[in-house]
């Protein structure tokens, strides 16, 4: 089986000078690219459909799921 490309984006609104979003951060570290720069970002760091990319990398899709932790991570849901 061969690997998926995954190219996790950082959305810049949610990293502080800290590193962490809002006091919080989750330890959970990926590599993800902020502006130009490749770096180990926590998830909480990446956009919304960057983190649901992460969520299904490995072969699941549970929509409810995805947006219970996309909601628990601070992200505005629409759907």
């Amino acid at each position: 089986m061969a690997a998926t490309v995954m190219e996790l984006i950082v959305d810049p609104t949610r990293v502080s000078d800290h590193g962490q979003t809002h006091g919080i951060s989750t330890g959970i570290y990926v590599r993800a690219r902020l502006g130009d720069k490749w770096g180990s970002h926590d998830i909480i760091e990446l956009s919304l459909d960057s983190l649901r990319v992460w969520l299904r990398s490995r072969g699941g899709e549970n929509e409810w799921a995805e947006n219970v932790v996309c909601m628990l991570l601070g992200h505005e849901m629409s759907r």
